[in-house]
């Protein structure tokens, strides 16, 4: 089972509206606002991990995992929480791979905006 699935199971938005208020507009304004900023923090995370920082790879995770559940961005959210259980269980060797599957993830959330 691929680690990346389409977008219908990457993007939860009646959940992210619902967590914004229920007003679709703000959600749309902070959904396109948190994918333009996903590349960067990615970058951040994987940064961290080549200069073997894990503690701040589990620190940007577990920001992004809150950001994700508060606009129901789901697979990233899944994905930001292994992260994080990875980096904090010392599990090195599988960071990189997830850093990887979320990038995958931020390309097929940034299509939904398009």
């Amino acid at each position: 089972m691929p680690a990346v699935e389409s977008v219908q199971h990457v993007l939860d938005t009646h959940l992210g509206i619902q967590q914004v208020g229920g007003d679709p507009e703000s959600y749309r304004e902070l959904l396109t606002d948190f994918i333009q900023e996903l590349p960067e923090k990615i970058q951040r995370m994987h940064n961290f991990y080549e200069a073997q920082n894990i503690e701040e790879v589990s620190r940007a995770a577990h920001n992004l995992k809150g950001v994700a559940a508060n606009l129901g961005a789901t697979q990233i959210f899944n994905l930001a929480l292994r992260l994080e259980e990875q980096s904090t269980g010392r599990y090195t060797e599988s960071l990189r791979e997830t850093i990887k599957d979320l990038e995958l993830a931020a390309e097929i959330l940034s299509g939904y905006t398009k």
